[in-house]
């Protein structure tokens, strides 16, 4: 029965091997959405000083150009590059760290790092099997996870159960390059890139104007409350033992992070600043409309959680004064 069973697996086990063999002959391996993303990035490294890196809050946010100029104008003798994507956060963020700062970066000082998502990771059923989820799937993720889930603390044995099966359909795709023939096949789904973009329309219910004043009524609410409850308890100071694993890894890399919370009207928690001894993280807290009020202004806002027009040009330029204030304080 034994020597059956090893000859069965042995057996499975080749023409698994031969099935792989023969996708990579037929399939060039596709670069994954970090490498194809990073590519322009990494064009330009060999003159980037400040790099900034984390979820759409610097992918749509961040105007190099504007910090460039205006750092130039103040005296700081900084250059800035970035690379942002949408709910870039948790092992997906370290991955891409890692990924970056393993090519040289001669010109490179300060690593920026948005962490106004925190650390909580982004695995909703309906995102399972996709692209980014199973790329940043690695065996260097197994002990991340299984730290943050304990962090998390104890959940029901039929979630855990559920959750552990769901990242090892993962890791399986990962190494198996499954997330290449999602991709491609992806590509070639005309009809459902439609359907999204249809999804995405937003409704036309009332008049603009209407639309407008109702939304500016809510909007000004919601900003009162942010102020009252700034005004009343300051930030909020949480965990650090997330930023202290990114920190370490840049520090790896003989460069320094510091850590970004973008200006959002939705409460977040800051670093807690003061930890193993002198050792401070360094946190540039830019959600505060009472320090920042211009970023906060309904003017320059696309909605709720982003900046636009002149509003992005101000938060490029509010960058570059708060690392020259940094600067000028570290001395």
């Amino acid at each position: 029965m034994v020597t059956r069973f090893a000859k069965n697996l042995a057996y499975f086990l080749l023409g698994l091997l031969l099935a792989d063999l023969g996708r990579r002959a037929v399939f060039s391996p596709l670069p994954g959405p970090i490498e194809r993303g990073a590519a322009p990035l990494l064009a330009e490294r060999r003159t980037c000083s400040v790099l900034f890196v984390g979820p759409s809050y610097v992918e749509a946010q961040i105007v190099p150009e504007a910090f460039n100029r205006e750092a130039e104008r103040i005296g700081l003798r900084a250059r800035a590059c970035k690379y942002g994507a949408a709910g870039m956060r948790a092992f997906e963020l370290r991955l891409l760290l890692e990924r970056l700062l393993s090519h040289d970066w001669p010109a490179l000082e300060h690593v920026v790092i948005d962490i106004t998502l925190g650390e909580r990771v982004d695995f909703e059923p309906d995102n399972w099997l996709k692209p980014r989820l199973v790329e940043w799937h690695t065996r260097e993720s197994i002990p991340w996870l299984f730290a943050y889930y304990e962090r998390r603390g104890p959940l029901p044995f039929g979630e855990s159960a559920a959750l552990l099966w769901a990242h090892a359909k993962h890791l399986a795709a990962h190494h198996g390059q499954i997330g290449e023939g999602v991709e491609r096949l992806g590509s070639l789904d005309l009809l459902e890139r439609h359907r999204r973009k249809a999804e995405l329309e937003p409704p036309r219910n009332g008049s603009g104007r209407a639309r407008g004043r109702a939304y500016g009524e809510a909007y000004e609410r919601l900003l009162a409350a942010k102020i009252e409850e700034r005004r009343r308890r300051g930030p909020k100071y949480g965990d650090s033992e997330w930023a202290l694993e990114l920190r370490s890894l840049v520090r790896a890399r003989d460069k320094e992070a510091f850590f970004l919370i973008a200006p959002v009207l939705y409460p977040s928690k800051v670093p807690k600043r003061a930890v193993r001894g002198r050792d401070r993280l360094v946190v540039l807290d830019f959600n505060d409309p009472i320090r920042f009020p211009e970023l906060y202004e309904e003017s320059a806002r696309g909605n709720t959680s982003h900046l636009r027009g002149r509003g992005k040009v101000l938060y490029s330029e509010l960058l570059a004064r708060e690392l020259k204030r940094l600067k000028r304080r570290s001395r």
